[in-house]
């Protein structure tokens, strides 16, 4: 690969003795960009502080001249890197890193006049963390020639909801200045007052929770659940912590299964409640709560997350209950004030029912699948 370098820099290079020093440029989907060096002093580049944090650390840039992905990977310690104001945990886990576009080049760091070598460009593609470290996979330009691009025939739309293929107004769907009334400890499941949409069908009524390892769960209707299933639980009084998605652990008969729960410090149950299957078409399934862009928002203004699963109120002195996929970065308060849009599960009789909008529907509800199309006729 032939990389343009000033004249200064060639012979910088052609002397022997380097004085050079690894940066990183990155822009974030959001517009602000922010400059990192591995040399042990801040220099300012291009009207861009570049910070020197010594606890990043990039592995080799692999690249070839052959039709392949050039990847590299940067590694931070929490001690330092996840504490300094620029790369926060809680950032990286809201994913505003996520699509950064990146630009990695060497400087001689004692005479910034003789310009840049750039090594790579391209863009932050996964973050992890673990541990109290973080890893961000720096993926190459030529990465977006890997991606499958084009329609995949399948049942379910292709569409977003809202978006000009699907071509919905979605402003009687969307509901906004909803108040947090009450957030579980694991930041995963939220509570709304006033939010009596359709919820999921087939709830069983619950008359009974244990106090133990694996909490059994006792229905005054028979369950079809299975080992291993997920189910949202709701409207229980006293073990009110038990009110979220759960995990099957066991089938005892028709009536009695237990969770991957260990109830032994809970409240004791006292009544009521309701187990339903997880994402079993309640109004608000698959849709999105997004907090608000200012103070009203709390920490997490502007951040969007996906909903799991919806159990509506049950009566004016219940609330609504929201299953996040994922749960917000910074912890939501009660309080907070979020948008709530209605969720869609991509299948056509949800777009003939819920939305009235089959005309846009993207899916092939229609088509034969394999079973059929590799059937031969009997002589």
């Amino acid at each position: 690969m032939t990389r343009a370098i000033s004249g200064a820099m060639q012979a910088h290079l052609d002397s022997g003795e380097t004085k050079l020093a690894y940066c990183l440029r990155c822009e974030r989907l959001d517009g602000q960009v922010f400059g990192f060096t591995a040399h042990d002093q801040n220099m300012e580049i291009g009207g861009v502080t570049y910070w020197a944090m010594a606890s990043v650390s990039a592995s080799d840039v692999a690249s070839s001249n052959a039709f392949d992905v050039a990847n590299m990977e940067a590694e931070g310690s929490n001690d330092s890197t996840l504490d300094h104001p620029l790369i926060t945990a809680a950032d990286l886990r809201a994913g505003l890193w996520d699509g950064c576009a990146m630009r990695v080049f060497l400087v001689n760091w004692s005479d910034l006049s003789m310009g840049t070598i750039i090594l790579q460009t391209g863009a932050i593609g996964e973050v992890t963390m673990q541990r109290g470290r973080f890893r961000a996979e720096f993926r190459s330009m030529i990465q977006g020639y890997s991606r499958s691009i084009g329609r995949i025939y399948a049942a379910a739309c292709d569409a977003t909801l809202g978006d000009a293929r699907c071509g919905k107004d979605l402003t009687d769907f969307t509901f906004e200045d909803q108040v947090i009334y009450h957030v579980s400890d694991d930041n995963l499941t939220l509570y709304i007052l006033g939010r009596a949409e359709d919820g999921p069908s087939g709830a069983v009524e619950v008359t009974n929770i244990t106090q133990a390892e694996f909490a059994e769960v006792t229905t005054l209707q028979p369950h079809d659940y299975a080992v291993g299933m997920a189910v949202v639980i709701a409207y229980v009084e006293g073990m009110t912590a038990i009110n979220t998605a759960q995990y099957v652990h066991e089938i005892i008969d028709a009536n009695h299964f237990t969770i991957a729960t260990d109830t032994t410090e809970y409240e004791a149950y006292t009544a009521g409640g309701t187990v339903v299957a997880v994402n079993d078409s309640g109004f608000f399934d698959y849709g999105k709560l997004t907090f608000n862009d200012d103070t009203t928002g709390g920490a997490n203004a502007g951040i969007t997350r996906d909903i799991k699963s919806y159990v509506p109120q049950q009566d004016s002195s219940s609330s609504a209950q929201f299953m996040l996929q994922e749960a917000f970065p910074y912890q939501v308060l009660q309080g907070d004030v979020c948008t709530l849009v209605a969720g869609c599960n991509k299948l056509i009789a949800t777009c003939i029912e819920k939305f009235d909008n089959v005309a846009n529907h993207r899916g092939f509800a229609y088509l034969k699948g394999q079973d059929k199309l590799l059937m031969v006729g009997r002589s």
